[in-house]
């Protein structure tokens, strides 16, 4: 079967996910978020990238990433769950795994040309432990590469590779320290990888899945 764009959209079922991922302003309490809402294209204030190709394009943009954004934990912002935009990483220049990872993508699409949006993906899910933090939640993206349609990880902190180019990235069936995927989302569309709790309905009838980020404390 050839592993083509409409392959990959329709690998995994497409849900409207939200995540409790930022809270009320002057308020300790989180409330839901359409995650594709964290991806944009065309924002004037992300930095855009040129390169030889797409995939040369998400390489820069991972060493540009790596380079100019720090790792600080969400409790910096006094909530133990806070995904930032991605001009408001942008400004503050630092930020946890979902902030390396929203920040990045949308500097991909402000570099990419629309055709190729489909490829981008940020995912969250499980992965192991590695040499600074125990295993747990964390926040990557994917990338289909141009070769072969075949996904690789584009990571910014847990275990960042900005020098091996995208061509020779482990695909992600092979690279063992991602071990679950609870969802993902590109520009258009939001995929389930499993069950996740019922929050309601949208206007068009389709059931809308959630994962509780946490209240402020």
């Amino acid at each position: 079967m050839q592993k083509d764009k409409e392959y990959w959209l329709s690998k995994h079922p497409v849900a409207p996910v939200t995540y409790n991922s930022r809270p009320i302003p002057g308020t300790q309490i989180t409330y839901p978020i359409d995650v594709r809402r964290f991806l944009a294209a065309g924002d004037i204030v992300i930095p855009a990238i040129a390169g030889t190709d797409p995939d040369d394009i998400v390489l820069k943009a991972q060493q540009f990433v790596c380079l100019n954004f720090s790792y600080i934990p969400d409790a910096s912002l006094g909530c133990p769950e806070y995904w930032l935009f991605a001009s408001e990483s942008h400004a503050r220049k630092r930020g946890d795994c979902e902030d390396f990872s929203i920040y990045m993508a949308n500097i991909i699409l402000n570099s990419i040309s629309q055709d190729h949006y489909w490829r981008l993906r940020v995912n969250a899910g499980l992965v192991g432990p590695s040499l600074t933090a125990p295993d747990g939640g964390h926040c990557w993206l994917t990338w289909f590469r141009m070769t072969d349609n075949e996904p690789v990880v584009v990571d910014g902190c847990y275990y960042p590779d900005p020098k091996v180019p995208v061509a020779q990235k482990p695909i992600l069936k092979e690279n063992k320290r991602y071990l679950k995927n609870w969802f993902s989302f590109d520009i258009t569309n939001a995929f389930a990888y499993e069950k996740l709790e019922l929050f309601g309905r949208s206007k068009d009838g389709l059931s809308v899945w959630k994962r509780n980020g946490g209240t402020c404390p």
